[in-house]
């Protein structure tokens, strides 16, 4: 008995040493090993583009992929069985294998999407260039031509919509790539051995706020902007003339009046880890900019014009005229403003991270100014400018005049009374930031929601431990008792 005894008080106590032990090293969750293509979809112009590869992969017996047409990917998404609670890690890595690179360049709108709500845009976190980019520079797989290794903060997404992810009930993800131009090649895309991790593989620490820019609009459609001039809607977007993407949006000035062009985020924007907005912007003819007396860029985080407001007048323009010229882009100039050194401020000041809120205008033109087209392209959000020429000795004077106007007195504006509904926009509908607009979701509604297995390496163990200590006990009664009989019998002999 004592024999028996110590064997399962052994087995016990190395079950119970190795149960820390197992959970320390249980670093992993697998989300996908991409070996087959079950619980995948993919979509492409249309058409199913889904595919497996058991000869392009990185681990296991193979990647899962798609064809994008023309570089078009509407997407490719992977919906897990049940949702699966990633709580307790902070980064989701995997693999992936893109044929070829220029869609990345090429197409408006990039993203990679997880969220909770079991479908795209909603309870969604999302990761576009700006998180993508140093992925590409630093991910490079050696020996594997290709094939990139991608690692995503998932505490530091570059996006939120409609709630943002509940890393609890995670079960969606997607990637796509759309707004392509007309020569984007096809590429096929592969991705292989996906997890979320506490422990990434990699060297490179994950960018800080601010090392990558962040993009207030690319301007390849004109959503979520408006335009006026001398009371009639003068928005345009125009896919012959631009610097970046596929587009550019712009306004027709009357006589050379703008009364606004305004663009709205779907949600505000926290722009406080950067330094500078710059965009490219075009116009037709500069004979408005002495013409008309009152011109304005215009930054708010009140959700109009004229409240909490960093402005910027002919004073900072002029000389991003003078030095900002693009090279074989006739009438398009690089325009950068630093966003702590407005030129003047209205009713407050521009709250950094609540931005919403973006306007140019020139009113107050003369009898005799022409109509002027004005387009604007690529705005961003920096830290490193491109062709930025800070104010200094080499910039000649400002003229005094209307171009620099006096502080403006709380509830004053600094441009001519605007006629009533020129000016307010509507309220801000809750939303995504920094992507042009999703393509339809085609991915067929999510399974019913299972509860989470409970067959972890971790329980599965504590239920041995369990089990064995049962077993332990049973083992010594029935040992006891039978102690127990020979004892009794014995004594009866004598």
């Amino acid at each position: 008995m004592k024999k028996i005894l110590s064997v399962l008080i052994a087995a016990v106590m190395l079950l119970a040493m190795a149960v820390p032990a197992m959970a320390e090293g249980d670093d992993d969750l697998i989300l996908t090993n991409c070996d087959t293509t079950d619980l995948w979809t993919a979509n492409s112009q249309g058409e199913n583009t889904l595919t497996g590869d058991t000869e392009n992969f990185t681990e296991g017996a193979g990647s899962v992929g798609a064809t994008a047409t023309n570089g078009k990917l509407n997407e490719i998404v992977y919906l897990p069985e049940a949702p699966m609670d990633i709580s307790g890690y902070n980064y989701l890595e995997f693999d992936v294998y893109f044929s070829d690179l220029t869609w990345f360049e090429d197409c408006g709108g990039v993203m990679m999407e997880l969220t909770s709500s079991g479908k795209c845009d909603v309870e969604s976190d999302r990761f576009m260039k700006g998180a993508l980019r140093p992925n590409f520079e630093n991910g490079a797989i050696e020996g594997k031509e290709g094939w990139y290794h991608f690692v995503l903060d998932l505490n530091a997404p570059q996006g939120q919509a409609n709630g943002g992810l509940n890393k609890a009930n995670f079960n969606y993800f997607r990637f796509y790539s759309v707004d392509q131009i007309s020569t984007t090649p096809d590429y096929t895309v592969r991705f292989d051995n996906m997890r979320f991790t506490n422990t990434p593989k990699t060297n490179e620490p994950a960018p800080e706020p601010g090392e990558v820019n962040l993009v207030m609009s690319s301007c390849d459609t004109t959503d979520l902007w408006s335009a006026n001039s001398q009371g009639e809607d003068a928005l345009t977007g125009d896919t012959e003339n631009f610097t970046e993407g596929t587009g550019s949006v712009g306004a027709t000035a009357i006589n050379g009046k703008l009364n606004q062009i305004v663009f709205m985020p779907e949600s505000p924007m926290d722009v406080s880890a950067y330094k500078y907005v710059e965009f490219d912007i075009y116009f037709s003819d500069l004979t408005w900019f002495e013409d008309c007396g009152g011109v304005m860029i215009e930054l708010t985080s009140s959700g109009k014009c004229d409240f909490e407001s960093n402005r910027y007048m002919k004073g900072a323009m002029r000389p991003l005229f003078e030095t900002g010229a693009l090279e074989g882009k006739e009438g398009w100039y690089h325009f950068v403003l630093e966003l702590d050194n407005p030129q003047g401020k209205a009713n407050g000041e521009l709250n950094k991270a609540n931005f919403n809120y973006f306007r140019f205008y020139s009113v107050d033109p003369i009898s005799t100014t022409p109509d002027y087209t004005m387009r604007i392209d690529n705005i961003q959000f920096t830290n490193n400018p491109v062709n930025y020429h800070p104010a200094g000795e080499e910039e000649p004077p400002v003229e005094p005049g209307p171009a620099d106007e006096p502080p403006v007195e709380p509830g004053e504006t600094e441009e001519p009374p605007v006629e009533p509904g020129e000016t307010e926009e509507p309220p801000v509908e809750p939303g995504e930031t920094e992507q042009p607009p999703v393509e339809p979701d085609t991915t067929p509604d999510t399974k019913p929601t299972q509860e989470p297995e409970s067959g972890s390496s971790v329980g599965l163990i504590i239920g041995i431990i369990v089990a064995v200590a049962a077993v332990a006990a049973v083992v010594i009664v029935v040992l006891r008792k039978r102690s127990g009989k020979k004892d009794g019998g014995s004594t009866e002999k004598k």
